[in-house]
């Protein structure tokens, strides 16, 4: 018998056991193991699945990026506060349900104001989806808003 088949059935009860537990359990192992991988030198490329229920969880990844980027900190805080407070009233946004409230915003707010909440929710899926952490970027094909 060769190794990989040997390792392959002393892995079986493991991985039928993994399959049983909650998607948290299931989560907080994968977690595990890539941190073991990556002590090890082994690259684990991040996937949709790699811990992110919602969008809003990659929010602290983004700023992460953004700080080391040299965005400024009154942006960074700006576009954190704006893509927070847009994904706890839809937290899972699509195209369209991203468009119809940029539209209904410039009636109540200013055009600057929209292009902002436009250009944090750009920046956060497209870093999101950019990084395989989520799986589509709602913001694909939204365009600029509020400008004559």
């Amino acid at each position: 018998m060769n190794r990989q088949h040997t390792t392959d059935s002393a892995l079986e009860p493991t991985i039928r056991a993994l399959q049983q537990l909650s998607p948290q359990s299931q989560e907080t192992i994968a977690t595990l193991v890539r941190q073991l991988a990556q002590r090890e030198g082994i690259n684990v490329p991040l996937t949709a699945s790699s811990g992110l229920q919602t969008p809003a969880d990659g929010i602290p990844l983004w700023l992460a990026k953004l700080r080391a980027e040299r965005y400024s900190e009154r942006t960074v805080h700006m576009y954190s506060y704006l893509a927070g407070r847009y994904l706890q009233k839809d937290p899972a946004p699509t195209k369209f349900g991203i468009q119809s409230y940029l539209a209904g915003r410039l009636s109540e707010v200013s055009p600057a104001l929209v292009s902002n909440e436009r250009k944090a929710r750009a920046s956060l899926f497209g870093f999101l989806h950019g990084e395989g952490l989520w799986p589509s970027n709602p913001m694909n094909g939204v365009g600029h808003v509020g400008h004559i």
